[in-house]
């Protein structure tokens, strides 16, 4: 039977690998039911290793090596398939990625409708085209996300990033912004028809004449510029 690490010695195993430029070894350990939140598990070698039950929310999984063998819940499974094999067109509709590290993740076209995103880290993911009707993105991190005509309509958006995201003629009809960062998102052809824009930053946000606002809503005194 192998031996139970703990959430320290996992940490310190990554930790002197990388101090020695070498691949942190995790082969056939046991981890479950580990905390290995917002551990960095980039390249990690996972083979064998039992990570059921761990707790992976804010973890990297990007370029860790796992076999067949390799045991993991089925949510933290399909996270490690979308960073590492990418999700191109396939059909998301409402699986759980709370919390998952999605940094640069292929999503285009993919089918999230009703998803769970909320705090996920999606920054700088590729989502063009991708219907993400009524999904929860609430605090997710969507920074510099390519989200080049997709659908957000009706989605839950409070609190979330999209600072530097490109939303050129995606749909965000009655979707929830409240206290959403805009700052310096690509908004032209945009169409945000009764979106709740409360408290929403929109500095130097950029729009065009094609894009629909809610009634009543004043983009340049928000901040936002007309190109």
């Amino acid at each position: 039977m192998s031996t139970k690490l703990t959430r320290e010695q996992v940490e310190q195993i990554v930790k002197s690998a990388r101090e020695r430029g070498k691949i942190p070894d995790l082969f056939g350990v046991n981890l479950g039911g580990v905390d290995l939140s917002e551990i960095n598990l980039g390249g990690a070698d996972l083979s064998g290793a039992d990570l059921r039950g761990a707790d992976l929310r804010g973890a990297v999984l990007v370029g860790t090596k796992i076999d067949a063998a390799t045991q993991m819940d089925v949510k933290w499974r399909l996270v490690w398939d979308i960073v590492n094999q990418g999700a191109e067109g396939q059909n998301l509709i409402g699986v759980d990625l709370s919390g998952a590290v999605l940094i640069g993740a292929h999503l285009s076209r993919a089918d999230l409708r009703g998803a769970n995103l909320s705090q996920a880290d999606l920054e700088m993911a590729i989502l063009p085209e991708a219907n993400l009707y009524v999904a929860d993105l609430r605090g997710a991190n969507l920074s510099m996300a390519v989200l080049i005509g997709a659908n957000l309509h009706g989605a839950d958006l409070r609190g979330a990033n999209l600072r530097w995201a490109n939303l050129e003629l995606a749909l965000l009809s009655e979707t929830v912004l409240d206290r959403v960062n805009l700052g310096r998102a690509d908004l032209k052809g945009t169409n945000l028809e009764m979106a709740n824009l409360s408290w929403a930053t929109l500095k130097k946000a950029k729009y065009d004449a094609g894009t629909i606002w809610p009634e009543n809503f004043d983009p340049a005194k928000a901040g936002a510029v007309l190109l």
